[in-house]
């Protein structure tokens, strides 16, 4: 189907489906303007994906691509407007309430370790308070005492986080802790009740530089050991080559190109991957850096016709800013949704869109372009003020 994203999965996955989610689609109500008007926010827009044990998928993009309402939907902190779920075979109703059994298989790290953690509660009871509540360890055993039991799940999950000697960080408040490990006790925490899925939205963006790669090994550690399936949310596509198995790349709402992580990085299909690659720092690059794009991210109240990243795109066509391009295979598991890779184009179709004519989809009325008005910075944080997306 065009506009449709495939089903993202890691090559060679032995573990099996996890959690799958077809045609996630997440879109905001906001409120009347002084002229009347209505709309909502294209946040997610028909987005597929397939998370198989023991693999790590990287979801890329710039601030308001919609990494972090996708990680929620997936979630389930928030409803979809539209879209299914399926956590290990079973077809979930997408807009009905999260319950325990759902919280227990798929956890939510968030990006801020501070503001996640209770300022006037110790560690032992973050870690403490999942695994009551859900029942773990369970009853104690005879003649073992329960608070035994609980200090020793709470000895063991900070060890899986490596913060030792357990006993002196389970005392310690999170103000007496480093950015990197108020982050794995957060994690920690996500690990008390055992889950399969753990969505790691923006992990290490708040933290040093100098401590951000201990996290991201930890989160590779749990991938080898626990055969976790982790989701991994990230503006850096550099950090998401290093860690990740399958990277999907995320612009306005929409997934533009998805494949294995190294074969995205080095041989980028989608101009919008292009231009992120090009950002990013590079210690090895010889030349200085030119940045092919123009312009801004889209207001997603209004979004462009057809791809919405042709307002920026270096070759945009014709047909770029008329129909939503479908996702085209450009190799083995590594696909594009980009109107370059289709050969069987007419020359008008083909003919460059110039600049006058970018600029009059973004006067177009709502109907289908661009308003001209600037776009907001962070779709997310319209919906859920206080959080980066």
């Amino acid at each position: 189907m065009i506009g449709q994203s495939p089903v993202l999965a890691g090559p060679d996955a032995a573990g099996g489906t996890l959690l799958e989610a077809r045609g996630l689609t997440k879109h905001f109500p906001v409120g009347g303007t002084r002229f009347g008007g209505h709309g909502v926010v294209h946040a997610v827009d028909d987005i597929s994906l397939s998370l198989p044990a023991g693999r790590i998928t990287a979801i890329v993009g710039e601030s308001g691509s919609g990494k972090s309402t996708l990680a929620k939907l997936l979630a389930r902190l928030i409803r979809p407007t539209s879209g299914t779920l399926a956590l290990d075979g079973r077809a979930i109703r997408a807009r009905a309430r999260a319950g325990r059994g759902y919280a227990r298989r798929v956890q939510l790290v968030l990006q801020d370790p501070f503001a996640s953690l209770n300022p006037i509660h110790d560690v032992r009871y973050h870690l403490v308070r999942p695994l009551k509540l859900h029942g773990i360890p369970g009853s104690a055993e005879r003649g073992q005492h329960r608070s035994g039991a609980l200090d020793q799940a709470v000895a063991d999950l900070l060890g899986r986080v490596s913060l030792t000697p357990p006993d002196v960080f389970a005392a310690k408040y999170p103000h007496e802790l480093s950015g990197g490990q108020r982050q794995r006790v957060a994690i920690a925490r996500a690990l008390a009740v055992e889950p399969a899925i753990l969505l790691a939205d923006e992990p290490v963006s708040m933290l040093d530089v100098s401590i951000r790669l201990g996290v991201l090994n930890l989160l590779g550690d749990l991938r080898e050991r626990e055969g976790l399936a982790i989701v991994y949310v990230t503006h850096d596509i550099a950090s998401a080559r290093y860690l990740a198995d399958t990277i999907a790349v995320m612009y306005a709402g929409r997934i533009v190109e998805t494949g294995p992580a190294a074969v995205v990085t080095d041989q980028p299909a989608h101009p919008y991957t292009q231009l992120l690659l090009s950002a990013a720092p590079d210690p090895d690059r010889g030349q200085p850096v030119t940045l092919r794009g123009r312009g801004a991210p889209p207001n997603l109240v209004t979004p462009p016709p057809g791809c919405r990243f042709h307002p920026r795109c270096p070759h945009a066509m014709l047909i770029c800013s008329q129909a939503v391009p479908p996702m085209a295979h450009t190799g083995a598991g590594h696909a594009s949704a980009c109107w370059l890779h289709d050969a069987g184009l007419s020359a008008a179709q083909r003919a460059p869109l110039t600049v006058a004519a970018v600029r009059s989809t973004r006067s177009a009325p709502p109907s289908g372009a661009a308003a001209p008005q600037p776009p907001p910075p962070h779709p997310d944080d319209a919906a859920e003020p206080g959080k980066e997306a």
